[in-house]
C-alpha cells in the first residue's frame, strides 16, 4: 500500500540524485513511492533515474520529457499519476533525514490533516557541518483551519517541501502549478491551504535544503527573465484564485503575497544585483501593482511583516524610480565598505 508520493523533478540534476534518491531508500518509512520527472535534462539524469526504477520497481517510478517544461510541468505530471494518499514535492539537490516520511505520516494518523508541515536545514552541502535551522510554518497555525488562519498561512505559507498535502484535495481543486516558468511554488503555493481543515506541525527540521547550487532557481534570480517570472507566477496566482472563487474572500494575504514576491522582492533584488533596471520598467512595476491592488500601503501584514529594506523599496518606488536608483547607490557603497572593514580587521587579527 502506498500512503505517500515523492515527487521530484529533475533537470541538469545528475551531481545531486544520488544523495536526493538514497535519502528516500533509506526511509523509515516504506509505504511510499518515488516519483522521478525528468524534464529534457542534457545530462544523464534520466539514465540514472531509469537504473533507479529497474533496481527498485514498485517502489521507484521515472518518467522522461523531450520539451522542458520547468518544474512546474514535472510536479503536476508527478501529481496526476501519483497513488499515495499524500503527496510530498522534493528537490533533486535536496534530501530528507531518515525519519521525515514517518513523522510527518504519524502526525496524518494523529490528527487526521490534509496539510502536515515540518522545518528544514539550509545547508551548503552533504558536509555541511553548520546546517541553518529554518523553520517554515508557525506551530501556532497547526489544528482546525478558520478564515484567519488561512489567511496567515497564505501570508507566511513557509515552504511546500516541507509539507506532505493530500493529494485528492489538490486533485478536486486543480490545485496545480504553473508551467514554463521560474518561481512556480510562488503561483500555487499560497492557496494550497485554502481548502484543508486541518494542518499538523512536526516541530523538527526533517528536510536538507540546498542552498549552494548555482544551477538551481535561487542561483539565478538576478535578472530581468526572473523579474518577468516572478510576474507570471504572481497573475497565475491572481488568476486562479479567482477561478477558484478565493479572491475576494483571502484578498488581504494574496495582496501581501503579491507584493512581497513580486514588488518589493524584485526591487530589493535590483538594488544587490548586477543587472540594470530603466526608470520605465521600475514605472511599469509600480502601475501593475497599483493597477491589481490601489491601495497597497495600507496592507495590515506589510505593515507587520515586511523588513525594513522593502518598505525602503516599496517607499522610494513610489515616488520616483530615482529614488531607488539613490538607494542602490548607497547600498553599494555600504556593501563595499562592510567588506573593506572586515578585510581590515581580519589583517589585524593575524
Amino acid at each position: 500500500m502506498i500512503n505517500i508520493s515523492v515527487v521530484v523533478p529533475l533537470f541538469n540534476s545528475a551531481p545531486y540524485m544520488k544523495t536526493c534518491i538514497e535519502s528516500f531508500l533509506n526511509q523509515t518509512f516504506k509505504e511510499a513511492e518515488l516519483i522521478l520527472v525528468d524534464d529534457a535534462s542534457p545530462d544523464k539524469s534520466y539514465e540514472i533515474a531509469r537504473c533507479y526504477e529497474e533496481d527498485n520497481q514498485g517502489v521507484i517510478r521515472a518518467f522522461h520529457y523531450e520539451v522542458n517544461r520547468r518544474a512546474g510541468g514535472a510536479r503536476n505530471h508527478g501529481l496526476r499519476n501519483a497513488q499515495g494518499e499524500y503527496v510530498l514535492f522534493v528537490d533533486a539537490d535536496d534530501w530528507m533525514a531518515p525519519t521525515m516520511l514517518e513523522e510527518l505520516y504519524q502526525k496524518v494518523i494523529e490528527d487526521d490533516c490534509d496539510i502536515v508541515d515540518c522545518d528544514c536545514y539550509e545547508t551548503k552541502g552533504e558536509d555541511d557541518t553548520k546546517p541553518v535551522y529554518s523553520v517554515s510554518l508557525g506551530k501556532e497555525l497547526e489544528g482546525e483551519f478558520d478564515k484567519n488562519k488561512r489567511i496567515d498561512c497564505i501570508v507566511n505559507g513557509g515552504r511546500c517541501f516541507t509539507k506532505i498535502y493530500r493529494r485528492k484535495m489538490l486533485i478536486d481543486h486543480q490545485l496545480f502549478y504553473p508551467e514554463n516558468i521560474r518561481f512556480e511554488d510562488n503561483g500555487i503555493g499560497p492557496l494550497m491551504c485554502c481548502f484543508a481543515n486541518r494542518l499538523g506541525k512536526v516541530n523538527k527540521a526533517l528536510y536538507y535544503y540546498r542552498v549552494d547550487n548555482p544551477n538551481s532557481q535561487m542561483g539565478t534570480v538576478l535578472g530581468l527573465a526572473a523579474v518577468k517570472d516572478r510576474m507570471k507566477s504572481m497573475l497565475y496566482l491572481i488568476d486562479k484564485s479567482k477561478e477558484l472563487n478565493l479572491f475576494d474572500e483571502y484578498n488581504v494575504g494574496i495582496e501581501y503575497r503579491f507584493l512581497e514576491l513580486y514588488y518589493a522582492s524584485n526591487i530589493q533584488i535590483f538594488v544587490r544585483g548586477n543587472f540594470k533596471m530603466t526608470r520605465d520598467e521600475m514605472i511599469e512595476m509600480r502601475k501593475n501593482v497599483e493597477t491589481l491592488f490601489s491601495n497597497y500601503m495600507k496592507n495590515p501584514y506589510m505593515k507587520k511583516y515586511f523588513p525594513l529594506r522593502y518598505k525602503i523599496c516599496c517607499f522610494c518606488n513610489g515616488i520616483c524610480p530615482e529614488m531607488v536608483f539613490v538607494y542602490r547607490l548607497f547600498f553599494k557603497i555600504a556593501y563595499a565598505c562592510f567588506f573593506e572593514i572586515r578585510k581590515i580587521k581580519k589583517s589585524i587579527h593575524r
